[in-house]
């Protein structure tokens, strides 16, 4: 048996274990991983293409999670057919019915009562000096948002492409870590973010190409319309006030919040092309 570390994530470490020729992932977590295992058990058996888990425990304080290997690597080339591809993963994963009760689902719920909380903590951070009352007129006005309108369904919430595994056919989505119960437009605009805003690349053509392909016959209702503006802003705040919170409490380092999440405060201050986004939303 030969076991190697193959990435050192935030809060995962992840090894590859190789049994004569026969080869497996095996991820620990210092969080508890229950929900995730669920989803992946859920998934099992449908045409969603997504890591299968074979087992999972608890050992010495560590949760362990044990996969079949995929072969592939992270994404490289992002033109249309891969946005395409992207929008059919998501759109299968979100149609799977979600068989345990909604209760089961909402461990890591983004909401606002959750927001609240990074927003008070995040206050307190040198990162945000500078920036505290544009802040909080965003956060105030995102108060307005209606979380409750949005489709429900089972959402991923990280999909970048380090969360994403291809090879020569298929498409993998990976790390579940943070799924829960919620809505559905939550996935969609983060991948916007993380392959364009974060990017500082509005490519609008290519980012209609993704919406459309998303929504196609499954449409947004008209109450998703009045708040999908609000809800790309609260995506990216949120993403922004947990990142400095989870570093106040020494989780995320400083080179991490200087490096990534302190782009998400530039571009919230970009307020004309993330309304121009929300017209592509609309116009899907």
């Amino acid at each position: 048996m030969r076991i190697s570390e193959i990435n050192n994530g935030n809060m995962n470490k992840i090894y590859l274990v190789e049994i004569e020729d026969k080869k497996y992932i095996v991820r620990t977590s210092d969080f508890n991983n229950e929900f995730e295992c669920k989803v992946l058990e859920l998934l099992k058996g449908t045409n969603f293409n997504c890591p299968q888990i074979i087992t999972h425990f608890e050992l010495n304080g560590k949760y362990i999670m044990l996969y079949e290997y995929l072969e592939g690597d992270n994404p490289k080339t992002f033109d249309d057919n891969f946005f395409i591809g992207l929008a059919e993963q998501l759109k299968k994963l979100h149609s799977i019915d979600a068989k345990y009760q909604k209760e089961e689902y909402i461990s890591n719920e983004e909401n606002l009562e959750k927001l609240k909380s990074y927003y008070e903590k995040a206050l307190k951070s040198s990162y945000l000096k500078d920036n505290i009352e544009f802040v909080k007129i965003l956060y105030n006005e995102i108060q307005n948002i209606n979380l409750e309108v949005f489709k429900k369904c089972i959402v991923h919430s990280d999909l970048k492409k380090e969360n994403m595994i291809q090879n020569e056919s298929d498409l993998f989505l990976i790390d579940f870590g943070n799924c829960y119960y919620g809505n559905r437009l939550i996935d969609v605009i983060r991948i916007i973010m993380w392959f364009f805003i974060k990017e500082h690349n509005y490519d609008y053509r290519k980012i209609k190409v993704f919406i459309t392909n998303y929504l196609c016959n499954n449409p947004l209702t008209e109450e998703e319309k009045k708040n999908i503006d609000l809800l790309i802003e609260y995506c990216i705040l949120y993403n922004l006030l947990k990142d400095i919170s989870l570093n106040e409490d020494g989780i995320l380092t400083n080179y991490y919040i200087e490096n990534n999440s302190l782009n998400w405060l530039d571009e919230l201050k970009e307020k004309e092309k993330i309304m121009r986004i929300g017209e592509l939303f609309k116009n899907a």
